[in-house]
């Protein structure tokens, strides 16, 4: 299987995911592309064309995918809520009970906590 992995949030430390490096290893035997920095949008369509699932947090990746219309993916959610920022096509993984109480607010103040997302093993039971 080929995996795209987008795994960073530039601007909002609570969204990072935490288990990236145990998800990797857990991996092998697919191909896996890690995006870590900025392309085109030709670019970005060219690697979505590529792969068989994508996995992003929540970020610009799945509304950019969303918006053209291709395939969907699987999206890891910490504090916000995927049933108002996400899209029902993609497998989105998250904690009910960690859910910011008010969404609409800044997130340069909050803080990572791994506790807030789902652990390596529940994106790999739903690849």
């Amino acid at each position: 299987m080929n995996i795209l992995i987008i795994p960073c949030n530039e601007t909002h430390e609570a969204k990072r995911y935490p288990y990236w490096e145990e998800l990797e290893d857990n991996l092998s035997g697919h191909a896996v592309l890690k995006i870590e920095n900025k392309h085109t949008e030709k670019e970005l369509l060219e690697k979505i064309d590529w792969c068989d699932v994508w996995i992003s947090i929540d970020s610009f990746f799945q509304h950019f995918v969303s918006f053209h219309n291709l395939k969907p993916g699987i999206v890891l959610w910490g504090k916000s809520d995927p049933k108002i920022f996400g899209y029902e096509s993609n497998k989105n993984l998250y904690k009910p009970d960690k859910l910011r109480s008010n969404q609409f607010l800044w997130w340069r103040e909050e803080k990572n906590d791994p506790d807030d997302f789902v652990s390596f093993c529940d994106i790999i039971n739903v690849l």
